[in-house]
């Protein structure tokens, strides 16, 4: 997956259909700005102060019967991080389903800030055989003159 989301077809012969995944910087200024413009009111801007906001649409979650939906919300958090060179994976403190499950916002705290000198960042997470990860460059987030995450 890379830039924005993924966008894989079925393979010759027969072979699994992938899903298409897009990813959203949510608590970016632009795609703030965007988002008030359409009168959108979610996330707060509490929520925005205090995490980094990151979306992933399309991924292919069922909830099957008598799945405890505390435990896969678990797995979900344990298996999500935002991966910097030289640095600890940051942890997604909390994720939230929207729309039935279609969207998940994942939520990681902005205490252990992402600094432009990252150079690049990569969200990355896993739903049982799947890995699902994208790469972001911190140069191409500069808005205002500002990195904006």
């Amino acid at each position: 997956m890379g830039g924005g989301g993924m966008d894989s077809g079925g393979m010759p012969g027969g072979g699994m259909n992938l899903p298409k995944i897009a990813v959203r910087w949510e608590s970016a200024k632009p795609v703030q700005d965007a988002m008030s413009r359409l009168e959108a009111k979610d996330p707060t801007p509490q929520l925005l102060a205090e995490y980094y906001v990151i979306s992933l649409t399309g991924l292919p979650i069922q909830n099957r019967p008598g799945t405890d939906p505390a435990q896969l919300k678990q797995r979900i958090l344990q298996s999500t991080t935002i991966v910097r060179k030289g640095k600890e994976p940051m942890r997604a403190a909390d994720v939230h389903a929207i729309q039935g499950g279609a969207i998940l916002r994942f939520l990681f705290p902005r205490k252990d800030a992402i600094a432009a000198e990252d150079k690049d960042v990569t969200v990355r997470t896993q739903m049982g055989p799947m890995e699902f990860q994208v790469k972001f460059a911190l140069k191409e987030m500069v808005y205002g003159g500002k990195l904006e995450l």
